[in-house]
């Protein structure tokens, strides 16, 4: 007899809005993140073959944090971050989309940057 072999759903994490930042949880925890503590967001994208996934790595406490448009709350998440940091320009998502196979990373924050 053959048994049908399970695939396993890729384990997404889930972004809440807290009052002073947000809260991941995925598989290796829960991360609580406020917005003030925030160093540095670097966007791309990743080439999966038939889609490309976005992808937002944020530095905060020397800490960082790797979050992904296949977690849950992610437009919801998306809009608060251009509300909370009007720096990162709204059409950020634009940038890491084309040419297509390319990683196209983007600094969409840098805290430090500019500043003497």
């Amino acid at each position: 007899m053959f048994w049908k072999k399970e695939k396993t759903k890729k384990q997404n994490g889930i972004i809440k809005l807290t009052e002073n930042g947000f809260q991941v949880s995925h598989s290796n925890g829960i991360r609580i993140v406020e917005w003030l503590s925030i160093d540095r967001i670097v966007a791309y994208k990743l080439d999966l073959l038939t889609i490309d996934e976005t992808c937002l790595e944020i530095d905060y406490l020397e800490k960082r944090l790797l979050i992904t448009e296949e977690y849950t709350g992610w437009r919801i998440f998306l809009s608060e971050l251009i509300n909370r940091i009007p720096t990162i320009e709204a059409k950020w998502e634009e940038k890491i989309v084309k040419p297509a196979f390319e990683r196209n990373e983007t600094e969409l924050y840098n805290r430090n940057k500019n500043v003497e």
